[in-house]
């Protein structure tokens, strides 16, 4: 999966392809590259805040996704009920995603399923007293409101976001296993 992605990258870099962005944090390009295997759907202005990340009525899938099989066999084993936007975030050799929030709307709370395909993308987060936590497995759910980042690798590493809405069970075990003063999971599960 992760050879797929890489080739992919090369390829829609050489074709100026609308799917490949640069990342930005604060409107400043920095060193990962976001492909959209998801794309907003006709209404204009849809999905661009991040409480309609996870909602299914406005994404559509990009032309990208049917392309890459091993991808798609992955999301769709998530435990989500629903799908909506598709990330699939590759950090160039030598670089990492800088220490950044999604958003800090008190009531936007994203269920979203964050995996990376190699254990050399070390995501972490960081926490409102400062205590870092470093994800363990491949797949990971957080508080996006937390301050988080991936170290710097010497080579390039990939994570898929895949946002929607968990399934029941997975929603309420989530949430139960949280402890108030984490608010909604400041930990890398």
């Amino acid at each position: 999966m992760e050879a797929e992605t890489l080739e992919l990258v090369e390829i829609l870099a050489a074709s100026q392809s609308p799917f490949l962005e640069q990342f930005e944090l604060r409107r400043q390009p920095c060193g990962p590259k976001k492909i959209r295997l998801s794309i907003r759907n006709g209404e204009e202005g849809s999905g661009r805040a991040p409480a309609d990340y996870g909602n299914p009525d406005l994404r559509d899938r990009s032309p990208l996704y049917e392309t890459l099989p091993a991808t798609r066999e992955l999301i769709e084993s998530f435990p989500l009920e629903d799908v909506a936007r598709i990330l699939v975030l590759v950090d160039p050799a030598g670089w990492g995603t800088p220490l950044h929030r999604d958003h800090q709307l008190p009531d936007v709370k994203q269920e979203f399923v964050w995996f990376r395909t190699s254990p050399e993308k070390q995501l972490y987060v960081i926490d409102d007293a400062d205590v870092r936590a470093d994800t363990l497995g491949f797949a990971a759910w957080f508080d996006s409101r937390q301050r988080h980042g991936v170290e710097q690798s010497p080579h390039p590493t990939v994570s898929i976001r895949v946002d929607g809405r968990f399934k029941a069970d997975v929603r309420e075990n989530l949430l139960a296993s949280i402890t108030p003063s984490l608010e909604l999971g400041t930990k890398p599960t």
